[in-house]
């Protein structure tokens, strides 16, 4: 597993125990049982799926904005434990702090089903939803977390505020009737250059560790012209891993082909 998998999924398993609860008093002498697991999977689609019980906070988004601890645990002990080895904080982040890795890998942000006051299923993606989302978080930064929560519901099709929807028009985000609202595609690719997609490669290899050619591709190809041929396209990466690595010196090529590249980071 790479290591932005693993990190994911570490901040994911805090924040489940740390937000998370079961039916009534908390009492660690008491036998574990199924209804207190935390069930992960990890799908064929590179989506993490986690399950656990109740979620604390009144809502995800009064997690987001109000940087607080809980209250209470669901397991005080184990709470302790993974704070005095850093493994979460201790300010009450988490949800946040998932939330704002997803946004900057430009992936669709953590899906939170709390409609069952007793059940708790978190999904973190790991492949793209839909190209013009990654593509308007690329070419506006500046984005508030509120405004990226509003647009990754308009790309999932949930239920979004008259409100949101307003602030998203006023930025020229999103197009259509409220029923069939889109979010807007028409971004030139002149607006990306070989300086940006040479930063995105980086910034994944920062990130993972080492990634495939195939990896380097799905990143990339949603920010070329749509109406380019794939073979141009791959044309195109070919010249950033070039330029990476013959020009710039900054990554190489730790495998032994030229066509299934595995690429990481230059140390030397």
């Amino acid at each position: 597993m790479s290591k932005g998998k693993t990190y994911i999924l570490v901040s994911l398993l805090s924040v489940l125990f740390v937000s998370c609860e079961k039916d009534g008093p908390f009492d660690d002498a008491v036998p574990a049982s199924p209804r207190r697991t935390v069930l992960v999977y990890l799908g064929t689609d590179n989506n993490f799926r986690a399950e656990a019980g109740s979620f604390i906070p009144e809502s995800v988004e009064d997690a987001i904005h109000y940087n607080r601890p809980q209250p209470y645990y669901r397991n005080p002990f184990l709470v302790a434990a993974m704070v005095n080895l850093n493994m979460i904080d201790t300010v009450g982040s988490g949800i946040k702090k998932m939330f704002t890795i997803q946004r900057d890998r430009f992936f669709p942000l953590p899906a939170y089903n709390i409609s069952d006051e007793k059940h708790t299923e978190v999904t973190i993606h790991g492949e793209l939803i839909n190209e013009n989302y990654s593509r308007q978080l690329f070419k506006h930064p500046e984005l508030s977390l509120d405004d990226v929560i509003a647009l990754d519901k308009v790309q999932k099709k949930l239920p979004i505020s008259k409100d949101a929807l307003n602030r998203l028009r006023s930025l020229d985000l999103i197009k259509g009737r409220s029923s069939l609202v889109e979010i807007v595609g028409s971004i030139k690719s002149v607006d990306f250059t070989n300086k940006d997609f040479k930063e995105m490669v980086l910034n994944l290899l920062r990130e993972k560790g080492s990634v495939s050619r195939e990896e380097i591709e799905k990143l990339i190809m949603p920010f070329l012209p749509q109406d380019l041929p794939v073979e141009k396209k791959q044309k195109k990466i070919s010249n950033v891993l070039v330029g990476l690595s013959s020009k710039d010196k900054k990554i190489r090529n730790i495998s032994q082909s030229i066509k299934f590249s595995v690429w990481e980071l230059n140390t030397v």
